[in-house]
């Protein structure tokens, strides 16, 4: 018989630590994002265009960046939803153990 142990608060760490890193991202655009605003205020041209476009591409949600916030928030959804899977999975376990206990 296989036995499978799954630490199910664990995942939830998991998810805790990418909800961290997303916010850490998402607070660096943000703030990346008013540099280049103020920068685009004083700095006119061909070249300054070609920058702020640069950024804009790299700022969108169908940019490399964009791709890999929108992975990572999947990521932690889906370690939420498996740790409360396996909470509940054990949950029905152990109530079912407990009945066969006299």
């Amino acid at each position: 018989m296989a036995y499978i142990n799954v630490d199910y608060s664990k995942l939830n760490t998991v998810a805790d630590r990418i909800e961290e890193y997303i916010l850490e991202i998402n607070s660096g655009m943000v703030k990346m994002n008013g540099e280049m605003s103020g920068l685009s205020e004083r700095w006119k041209g061909d070249d300054a265009t070609v920058t702020l476009n640069k950024w804009n591409d790299i700022d969108s949600s169908d940019s490399t960046t964009g791709k890999l916030l929108k992975m990572m928030e999947n990521y932690e959804a889906n370690m939420r939803e498996a740790a409360k899977r396996y909470k509940a999975v054990h949950e029905r376990a152990m109530a079912r153990a407990r009945g066969y206990c006299f």
